[in-house]
């Protein structure tokens, strides 16, 4: 009775020694895996910036190239419409036309800055963002390493037990 009982606490103790090997095991791994990603995802999040910054410019020279080729249209097919022009830019008028007693000011096509949309960061890149500096990216995966290690020496690297010959 007394020897079930005692194999019975040393399964109990080795499954709780194989337990806290894995634990900590993992939670190193796991600390290695986002210190080893940190500056990659950085780099994706910075090129993914430059990425929307340079699409909104793309839209807006796309929209100044269509607003000139309306332009352009107007100036070659519409008489009236250069009249118009040339009466409100350049002063021109026709016989008998008086100018208007007040200044009309008009705008030509500009290109106006755009600000990119920025996306939210997700959880992932919130917790590589930590890592970014490279002392802190060295000292996780040093932490990593020696916690390992330690998994290693304290609690043995989980086997299969051993079958014993009768």
């Amino acid at each position: 009775m007394q020897e079930v009982e005692d194999r019975s606490q040393s399964v109990g103790a080795g499954a709780l020694r194989s337990l806290a090997f894995w634990a900590l095991a993992l939670t190193a791994m796991a600390l290695f895996g986002v210190s080893v990603l940190a500056q990659p995802m950085a780099d994706r999040r910075a090129a993914l910036h430059r990425q929307a910054i340079e699409q909104a410019r793309t839209d807006q020279l796309q929209q100044l190239a269509d607003d000139l080729t309306v332009l352009q249209k107007a100036l070659a097919d519409d008489p009236e419409y250069v009249a118009r022009r040339a009466r409100e830019e350049l002063g021109y008028r026709r016989s008998g036309e008086r100018p208007l007693p007040f200044d009309v000011e008009t705008t030509g096509l500009r290109i106006e800055p755009v600000a990119p949309v920025e996306k939210p960061m997700t959880r992932w890149e919130c917790l590589c963002r930590g890592f970014e500096r490279p002392v802190a990216r060295s000292a996780a995966m040093v932490i990593s390493v020696m916690a390992l290690a330690a998994a290693m020496l304290l609690f043995d690297i989980p086997t299969r037990p051993r079958q014993t010959r009768a």
